[in-house]
């Protein structure tokens, strides 16, 4: 097995509280784009919500790092959305 493809929940403490901190970052960015696009989003990160805590109780900047890098992301993926009505149509989801 290579062990940079070990799944995330068999890992080192630290690693999982490295992907914790990227799982905030993501949710973050997540609910930036989708406010600035009004979308309603499908909130399901209850599992989560403890790695999350952890973080946050652990480093009390935690939380601006994540907000900044999130926004970051956020304007990186508004500013290079696509207008092509072709790409567009592939990319919905249907409900």
């Amino acid at each position: 097995m290579r062990p940079h493809l070990e799944p995330r929940h068999r890992a080192k403490p630290q690693a999982r509280g490295v992907y914790a901190k990227e799982e905030l970052v993501a949710e973050m960015t997540s609910s930036f784009v989708c406010a600035a696009l009004s979308i309603v989003p499908t909130v399901r990160h209850t599992d989560y919500l403890g790695s999350w805590l952890r973080v946050l109780k652990d480093d009390k900047r935690a939380i601006f790092r994540a907000a900044s890098l999130a926004s970051k992301a956020a304007d990186y993926i508004l500013a290079n959305q696509t207008t092509d009505p072709a790409i567009s149509k592939n990319l919905e989801i249907e409900a």
